[in-house]
């Protein structure tokens, strides 16, 4: 049990410092790494603690989280820029929120085609870079006037 004590304190910790900076200023952005950090942090020590130590539910809980954290966000992105588009008009202003969420999107979709093709293929670099070529171009082609 002492074993387990001191990730549970560093995470009660994250936790206190979230709650504490939110109910200071709930409007900062760093309030949304804070929170990340924090559930990065407690779901695989509470896993650790439920199921032991090196558990490799705690590792798969790990790896699970933050891919749905990583592809998350250009979906965020992509609709908060459609709500600034209808709320505010297609100001300048209004549109890197959609830009970033549409080439951040791109970006992963064409590092998990990339990833898949390389053990696919043997990882021949031909092969592999075609997949990042072909989203460069849709990127490119997507942001043309």
């Amino acid at each position: 049990m002492e074993d387990s004590l001191c990730p549970l304190l560093w995470c009660a910790s994250v936790w206190g410092t979230f709650a504490l900076i939110v109910h200071h200023d709930r409007s900062r952005y760093r309030n949304c790494f804070l929170l990340a950090l924090a559930v990065v942090l407690t779901v695989p020590v509470l896993i650790g603690v439920i199921f032991g130590r090196y558990s490799v539910l705690a590792a798969l809980a790990m790896v699970l989280l933050l891919a749905v954290i990583v592809l998350c966000v250009p979906v965020f992105l992509i609709a908060n820029g459609v709500l600034m588009i209808r709320r505010e008009g297609h100001g300048a202003a209004d549109l890197p929120s959609l830009i970033l969420g549409i080439v951040v999107g791109i970006g992963e979709l064409a590092g998990i085609v990339l990833m898949l093709s390389d053990t696919q293929d043997g990882g021949d670099p031909a092969v592999s870079a075609y997949p990042v070529l072909l989203a460069a171009i849709m990127c490119r082609c997507s942001m043309a006037p």
